[in-house]
């Protein structure tokens, strides 16, 4: 019987996480493929993973957590909760970086983000900041 543990992840964990990231969404959603250009190449999770340390660090409402496979500790899943705790509002994110290969993909990317987020802001405030978000499946 294979057994598993939920940890907090280790700014360590962040690669294999954006990979788990990558893996999950494939090619299957234009949003992943807009906003993290090449995901699936080395340069692309690097930058991915870069982006994701980012967050690791400044989100203040974010907490990252892995599902581990004891006998040989692998990283299977991973999920990043943002817990607001009815707290205040944090303002809408911004997307930006020099991640793209032309301003218009950059332009195309800044719209999803913003459309996707407006949604996902409008949810926060209409539930007194009572939102988590951002379940990976596995990948082992």
């Amino acid at each position: 019987m294979t057994n598993f543990e939920i940890q907090h992840c280790t700014e360590e964990d962040i690669p294999r996480v954006f990979e788990l990231v990558s893996l999950s969404f494939g090619h299957d959603h234009e949003y992943m493929d807009a906003i993290f250009p090449h995901h699936d190449t080395p340069a692309g999770r690097k930058a991915g993973s870069e982006r994701l340390l980012k967050s690791f660090h400044e989100d203040q409402h974010g907490v990252f957590l892995k599902l581990v496979e004891t006998k040989s500790e692998k990283i299977v899943a991973a999920a990043k909760w943002n817990i607001y705790n009815g707290g205040p509002v944090p303002q809408q994110p911004e997307l930006d970086g020099d991640y793209w290969q032309t301003e218009d993909d950059k332009e195309f990317a800044k719209g999803m983000f913003k459309e996707f987020f407006t949604a996902r802001q409008r949810l926060i405030e209409e539930t007194e900041a009572h939102l988590a978000e951002w379940e990976l499946g596995e990948h082992w």
